[in-house]
């Protein structure tokens, strides 16, 4: 911004004030007084100190890494936890993982609080907000409550900035602050910003008001508990930083026997119909992209394990075969001993000189061209898609074009079949 700028800025930012003061916190606390936060630790065991994860989420031991490809605009890491205390999971299930803040985050965020709360204070949030992420009715001290519920590490958005002016006493912490909203410095995150902007007062309940979510990372499981129950398996594509994730460039560092990753097992679309499917007795289509042939790699040792299986055939989307064809040698594997009917992957970089129409070489266009095949198994079988949104729904496309090529249907009439496959269980997706 050029210095002649700043006085209209300036202007603009204390009109911006006077008439937007400050609005209520949304969220409102109970205090525990020393003599019942003293009882409550007697009572019921809960820690002043200790922050305490949220309800099924447990540390887990990585118990392997290894990396599977690696270039220079990403890694892709094969990740196995140890799920003790639990003792069996769903294949092709959730494994969420909470990456906490720092308690030296922690301890930053709450010194630049204008009531000066301890580490030890014990709070508990009343019910009638809106977000819905927080703890409601139940006792933890503040250290649990910004450790695992608000994120204080991930750079604000320029929205939460804009907000943050609001609070700002002092004009060039106003400036900074709408200046930033323009253009902020990815390595900056919100305890930064409001330790660099010292006339920003917040409460602890306008902080929780404001501060974002935790966002907790989802990776389908990669593995199978009929052949081994006592760990997951997850596939983690990892950027360098500071483009990578908070959450993947975490996995990306974990050490195996070392480090711990905090993470709850939930079932997901795919495990639910394929748990209720088990053995399959029809036909599969699985399709699936990048870190995408994750579930099926779990399907595959469950399915190694049926004598009678049904014909199945897997279409994997990768750049290059030699650096991101992930799990190449087990799929190979499972080809040559009939677990898979056929195994098709498809390099976007390598287009085969049959591929003359516009656009891409991805799996959408690989299926197109095998028509044929695939409008059997969208007739007789099941279909499993993972993947990124976007791959989702140039499948879905695909799959409507295979259906007017090759059955001359209209494209209502394909993509009222498609949808009809969905309803009925038959299409099932895992994207995101």
């Amino acid at each position: 911004m050029l210095q002649s700028e700043l006085p209209q800025l300036h202007a603009f930012i204390k009109q911006f004030q006077d008439t937007t003061p400050p609005p209520p916190p949304d969220v409102t606390l109970t205090w525990a007084s020393p003599a019942q936060a003293l009882h409550l630790h007697e009572q019921s065991g809960i820690s002043s100190s200790t922050p305490v994860p949220p309800r099924g989420v447990h540390p887990h031991p990585v118990v392997v890494h290894r990396v599977l490809s690696e270039t220079s605009s990403r890694s892709v890491h094969h990740i196995e936890l140890d799920i003790a205390p639990q003792t069996t999971y769903d294949t092709a299930g959730n494994c969420n993982v909470h990456l906490p803040n720092a308690n030296s985050v922690v301890t930053r965020c709450l010194k630049r609080l204008s009531d000066r709360p301890t580490t030890t204070s014990l709070v508990q949030v009343l019910p009638g907000h809106s977000k819905t992420y927080l703890p409601s009715n139940e006792w933890l001290s503040l250290t649990s409550l910004f450790t695992w519920y608000v994120d204080l590490s991930s750079t604000p958005t320029p929205r939460l900035l804009r907000r943050l002016s609001v609070y700002a006493t002092a004009a060039p912490d106003q400036t900074k602050l709408v200046q930033w909203a323009t253009d902020i410095p990815r390595t900056l995150s919100l305890v930064d910003v409001l330790e660099a902007c010292p006339s920003v007062e917040l409460s602890v309940e306008a902080l929780l008001s404001l501060a974002p979510p935790l966002v907790v990372r989802s990776y389908t499981i990669a593995s199978s508990p009929k052949t081994n129950h006592k760990s997951v398996a997850l596939t983690v594509a990892a950027k360098p930083p500071p483009l990578g994730g908070h959450c993947s460039t975490h996995l990306a560092s974990t050490t195996p026997f070392s480090s711990t990753v905090f993470a709850s097992l939930a079932p997901s679309a795919f495990s639910q119909h394929w748990g209720a499917h088990y053995p399959p007795t029809v036909s599969q289509l699985w399709i699936g992209a990048g870190t995408g042939v994750a579930p099926f790699r779990g399907l595959i040792q469950e399915l190694a394990l049926v004598k009678n299986r049904p014909n199945v055939v897997l279409y994997v989307g990768c750049r290059e075969p030699s650096s991101d064809e992930l799990y190449q040698c087990e799929m190979q594997t499972a080809l040559a001993t009939q677990v898979l009917s056929a195994y098709v992957p498809v390099y976007s970089n390598h287009p085969p000189t049959s591929h003359t129409q516009d656009g891409p070489w991805h799996v959408g266009a690989k299926l197109k061209q095998d028509a044929a095949t695939v409008c059997q198994y969208l007739e007789h079988g099941t279909v499993y898609v993972c993947g990124s949104l976007a791959m989702g729904r140039d499948v879905k496309l695909a799959l409507v074009d295979c259906l007017e090529s090759y059955r001359g249907w209209s494209v209502d009439q394909a993509k009222a079949y498609v949808t009809s496959l969905q309803l009925n269980g038959r299409y099932v997706a895992e994207v995101w």
